[in-house]
């Protein structure tokens, strides 16, 4: 059986085109070659090249900077009082677990006002003091509800 490649306009077996639902058995219109030679021209221009790892890790990191000038716009540990120029060192810690909906870094797809909400249930916390707080039973400094 052969099909017409939608790029080329080159009869060619079947074979030669990737399925687009192989439930429905139904083949896409380009065939393996222009499809892969396509995807070599589009990877060489330096904006294709920033992968969509990169480009979420950029966004993640606007949005956690964000998200820090909006509960305090300062970069200091609430309990130990460490303090930093760089957003990376802070967590976003609830204060009552049985009210989060979400953690805040699972949040950032979601509208502005819904993230505003969550944060408004946390505190600033330095990674250390974080982690002290979730792994050592004894390591509490503030009042539970």
């Amino acid at each position: 059986m052969m099909k017409m490649c939608n790029i080329c306009e080159e009869e060619k077996p079947i074979e030669e085109f990737h399925w687009a639902d192989k439930e429905h058995r139904y083949r896409r219109g380009t065939c393996m070659a222009c499809k892969n030679a396509g995807s070599r021209v589009r990877n060489k221009h330096p904006a294709v090249r920033l992968s969509k790892r990169d480009a979420s890790r950029k966004a993640r990191r606007a949005n956690h900077e964000r998200l820090l000038e909006y509960i305090g716009g300062k970069y200091v540990c609430e309990y130990c009082g460490y303090t930093d120029e760089c957003t990376a060192p802070f967590d976003f810690h609830h204060i009552d677990r049985t009210s989060k909906e979400l953690g805040v870094g699972n949040m950032m797809q979601l509208s502005w006002e819904r993230v505003k909400s969550e944060v408004d249930k946390c505190i600033i916390l330095c990674s250390n003091c974080h982690r002290k707080v979730h792994k050592c039973k004894d390591y509490v400094f503030y009042e539970e509800d």
